[in-house]
């Protein structure tokens, strides 16, 4: 069920976006952890622009008051009398319908019979295979398992872990004051959370034991999502996926810097598909800590699916991500 902004805000559903604005801009004041922040920023962008305030207003109404299926109606009895025109053609339906399905069994029935039977004993050719020598070795056979691009938890965490970086945010006197992670999603680009360089004077990329300075690129604080520029970066870009067709119970895997340990593999399952007003949010049991913001979440193909971005520290395994489909709306909405 979507959460209502307003009871988290403490203000009334016909409150002014000014008022609105003021008391987010109070709460992001006395806030200190980087999850409080981000749901209040979320708040106040959708509550106070107006066409996702009716949008999300929308949905409340029709959370609160869903709308009560039509009970079926009864079957007219023109239909239901054996001698109308439409019962006549609805018997005609089904026998057709049983006829087709008879000959379909007729057609498998005969194309299962040995190949042997549908041709002449003149033509036949008998093939012997050669005897194996005892001390050969067995015929290997492709495994299908090979073919589906499933990696194992060691490979995938070998092929993408290198694109996977620490962020530093650094104040004005060269101070360390916040750690995230981030993402190489091409040439010397890197995607991470908006919220983890929030007023940084500078940023630094760490790649193993390697240091990098990145400037700020393409910035979205509405979806949380920026993308830093590292010249000199050489890490390769990881390959990206969709969530378009993500499944609840599908195993996926985290990999970011939770407390400042760079390139942290954890497993879990997609525990959910939230819908937001922005669209759809990954809720996932594979952990994440603080310092995990901007990591990848991965499939089982080693495809970026998601950034994780924030967890709900009121309950366990209650970790969300957004899906690597924002980068494509970015400063575009």
């Amino acid at each position: 069920m979507t959460r209502d902004l307003y009871a988290l805000l403490g203000v009334a559903p016909d409150a002014s976006p000014e008022a609105i604005a003021a008391v987010c801009a109070h709460k992001l004041a006395e806030a200190s952890d980087h999850n409080d922040k981000v749901v209040l920023r979320h708040a106040r962008d959708v509550l106070c622009n107006p066409v996702s305030r009716a949008t999300y207003d929308m949905k409340l109404r029709e959370q609160r008051n869903p709308a009560k299926q039509a009970p079926l109606l009864p079957e007219p009895e023109a239909t239901r009398s054996e001698g109308s025109p439409r019962y006549k053609l609805v018997v005609f339906m089904l026998v057709c319908l049983l006829a087709l399905g008879l000959l379909g069994w007729l057609w498998a029935k005969k194309a299962t019979q040995p190949a042997a039977r549908l041709v002449s004993k003149s033509t036949i050719t008998v093939v012997t295979e050669a005897p194996r020598p005892a001390d050969s070795a067995p015929l290997l056979l492709p495994s299908a398992a090979n073919t589906t691009g499933v990696l194992n938890p060691e490979t995938l965490y070998a092929t993408v872990a290198p694109s996977v970086m620490v962020i530093e945010a650094v104040n004005g006197t060269g101070q360390t004051y916040g750690r995230g992670s981030g993402v190489v999603i091409g040439p010397q680009r890197v995607i991470t959370n908006c919220h983890v360089i929030d007023r940084a004077a500078s940023i630094k990329v760490k790649a193993g034991s390697t240091e990098h300075t990145a400037t700020s690129g393409i910035s979205d604080t509405y979806l949380d999502l920026c993308i830093l520029l590292v010249e000199g970066l050489p890490a390769p870009e990881v390959k990206r996926g969709s969530a378009k067709n993500l499944q609840v119970g599908q195993t996926v895997y985290a990999i970011g810097a939770p407390q400042g340990l760079d390139r942290t593999l954890s497993q879990g399952l997609i525990s959910a598909l939230r819908e937001t007003p922005e669209g759809t949010v990954i809720q996932t049991s594979a952990a994440i800590s603080p310092g995990s913001s901007g990591g990848g979440l991965f499939d089982t193909e080693g495809r970026l699916i998601g950034i994780t971005t924030f967890q709900t520290k009121a309950g366990q395994n209650l970790n969300f991500a957004v899906p690597v489909d924002w980068l494509d709306t970015m400063r575009t909405r």
